[in-house]
């Protein structure tokens, strides 16, 4: 607790700096208010406003530059009436509030409770959120102060929701929850904060931007120093020192050489620290805090006592005396260290009376301490008992607020779930509407398909009782009528009358080829691709031996009994057919090659010779045009080539089987 009054000091410093800049950018600013009342609030400044305002906040900068509490009191109030004048409410918080935090810094604790509580009716009267978190931050600077724990429950109230604090403002909620975590002793949770604020600073652009670095620093060192890492700890001092004395005007945070004072101090090299508390001295001087500029003095003098040198350190306790310590309200901690000083003097000069008054001085200063701390804590807990009224308070008209909404939602959700039946009832009763007209109409989709399988069982059967009577009657009697013709003709070979004999020869065994081919065709026992690979071959070869022709057959098939229709297998007989009676006629080959496959979903036939090819009057003739007519009806494709030889490749698709 030794640098607590002047960590305490800058950090109001560093509050109003901030203030002055907020309140001087709010013109600038687009913070927008949610109010349940009528009241006008006025964000932006009008021009002749922001000029007399801008006269106000230079005589408070000026005033609190020179440490002029009273002129700076005369210019805080006259700034509140000027924005209770105008209405300007966002402004008169910021103005409540810095006030009550100046009043706070110098112990008159009433009147700033008055002041933020004023700050607090301007927020909470016009539902400023923006304000909120500011707010929080305002009510913990006195439980700082003092020493209590509420101070961290406003902390963490402010962190919940930082969305419109300032920059300024969250470095200093974040270095405010450091120093609290350092005074619970959680030093972890306190380098955290402090690490979060130093990088706020760093981002500023203000002139104390190195003094509150700096000042960070001296956080970090004392969370080294609770944890027990003494390397660590001097080390960041001595860093913080470096930059102190490297800056233009070697400014900077003046408890950084409180501490490099005390660090040696402890370590018993007291030249040392006499240096550093010399340092310290004279910076506290350049601050014009008159009533802590005699702390330096305790503790050069606590230096010479350890050095023996007894002279000095009585003459720096006579200052202090003279300008009215050892008062607690005045020196604070350090009133402790001024008796236990000044006991050592009267001790060393045999002053026993003299000693003993100043013990029980020092006794009695513990003692208060902690009867105050004791009052502090009661305080505390009734601070935080008010502040849960009125939590209950809002909390009570809050929920009120809810139920009307509740009710309104409720009578809203009602009339939407009866609609909502209402339209699932239409939209069910449609439904079943359009799963009966869909019903119907695949039943009628049935029934069509039931009849065209009717249909086409009755034409399979037509085709099968044509094709059996005509192989059992029409077959026979050109059987018989062929071999008659061939007896004939043998009988008559040497007679004039045998050619006339040859020709019905042949037309009776074209007839009965012809037969056969129908009776094939129309016979629905044959609708697979197997089938007619064999009838292909059977024809092919007949043919090719009458006409010398040598024959090589291929057939690959992965699904022989695949679905092969009638007219689909009499189109590409009559195809193939014509095929190899052009070969024969024309490119006089003496070798056929025959290949047929089966390809995922084509039936492809492809027939290749080794002749002359095809005149060109005959590639363009009718028996090839025949040939693409039939397949394109089947879908298919035709592919001819002339060169080396005759070659065609017939492609079908297939049917699923």
């Amino acid at each position: 607790m030794k640098q607590y009054i002047t960590i305490h000091r800058t950090y109001h410093l560093t509050l109003l700096a901030g203030f002055i800049l907020c309140i001087c950018a709010l013109p600038y600013c687009t913070l927008k208010k949610q109010s349940s009342f009528s009241h006008e609030v006025h964000d932006v400044l009008t021009p002749s406003d922001s000029v007399q305002w801008a006269v106000i906040v230079k005589k408070a900068d000026d005033a609190s530059s020179k440490g002029d509490l009273k002129t700076e009191r005369t210019v805080l109030d006259e700034a509140i009436k000027f924005c209770k004048k105008n209405k300007y409410h966002i402004y008169l918080f910021q103005v409540f509030n810095i006030y009550a935090q100046r009043l706070y810094s110098y112990g008159e604790f009433e009147k700033g409770d008055k002041c933020l509580d004023s700050a607090a009716w301007v927020v909470n009267h016009y539902n400023i959120v923006q304000l909120k978190s500011q707010l929080n931050l305002a009510f913990a600077a006195k439980p700082q102060i003092v020493g209590t724990d509420s101070a961290l429950y406003y902390y963490k109230a402010a962190l919940e929701d930082t969305t419109y604090l300032p920059d300024i403002y969250k470095r200093m909620l974040y270095a405010n929850l450091s120093r609290t975590y350092i005074n619970k002793a959680y030093y972890k949770e306190a380098k955290l904060y402090a690490q979060k604020a130093l990088d706020l600073i760093r981002q500023e652009q203000f002139d104390n931007r190195l003094a509150n670095e700096i000042h960070m620093y001296q956080y970090f060192y004392l969370c080294e120093k609770g944890l027990k890492d003494t390397v660590a700890a001097f080390n960041i001092l001595s860093k913080a020192y470096k930059i102190m004395m490297d800056s233009l005007d070697g400014k900077g945070d003046e408890t950084i050489c409180q501490s490099m004072g005390d660090y040696y101090f402890d370590k018993n090299k007291f030249d040392s620290a006499l240096f550093f508390y010399t340092g310290f001295e004279k910076r506290m001087a350049e601050t014009k805090a008159d009533r802590m500029q005699i702390i330096p003095y305790i503790l050069k003098a606590k230096v010479y006592v350890k050095l023996n040198n007894f002279e000095k350190a009585k003459a720096l306790l006579n200052i202090v005396e003279k300008e009215g310590a050892p008062a607690k309200e005045i020196l604070g901690s350090s009133a402790l260290e001024y008796y236990e000083t000044r006991y050592e003097v009267n001790k060393h000069e045999g002053k026993t009376d003299a000693a003993f008054a100043s013990i029980e001085a020092a006794r009695k200063i513990e003692n208060e301490t902690h009867m105050e701390e004791k009052s502090l804590a009661l305080a505390a807990l009734e601070e935080k008992l008010t502040q849960a009224r009125a939590e209950k308070t809002i909390a009570e008209k809050e929920e009120k607020i809810n139920m009307q909404r509740l009710y309104t939602i409720g009578f809203a959700v009602a009339a939407f779930l009866i609609g909502l039946i209402g339209l699932l009832l239409y939209m069910n009763q449609r439904r079943k509407k359009l799963l009966e007209t869909q019903r119907i109409k695949t039943l009628e989709q049935q029934t069509v398909i039931e009849k065209a399988n009717v249909k086409m069982l009755a034409e399979n059967e037509e085709r099968k009782r044509i094709s059996k009577e005509i192989h059992d009657d029409i077959g026979p009697a050109l059987t018989t009528l062929n071999m008659a013709a061939n007896m004939i003709n043998s009988a008559a070979a040497n007679n004039d009358q045998s050619q006339p004999i040859s020709l019905i020869l042949q037309n009776t065994t074209s007839i009965n080829n012809q037969i056969n081919e129908i009776v094939w065709s129309l016979n629905s026992n044959n609708d697979n691709i197997q089938s007619l690979t064999a009838y292909i071959r059977k024809f092919a070869t007949s043919f090719l031996q009458t006409a010398g022709i040598q024959l090589n057959f291929q057939s690959r098939l992965n699904q022989q009994n695949r679905l092969l229709e009638g007219y689909k297998r009499r189109n590409i007989f009559h195809s193939v057919k014509e095929v190899l009676n052009n070969a024969v006629k024309y490119s006089k080959a003496s070798l056929i090659n025959i290949d047929i496959a089966e390809q995922e979903n084509l039936f492809i036939i492809s027939i290749q010779d080794n002749g002359l090819g095809l005149p060109e009057n005959m590639i363009y003739g009718n028996g090839l045009r025949n040939i693409e007519e039939n397949i394109t009806k089947l879908s298919g494709e035709v592919h001819l080539e002339n060169n080396s030889g005759f070659s065609v490749r017939i492609s079908v698709p297939l049917n699923d089987a």
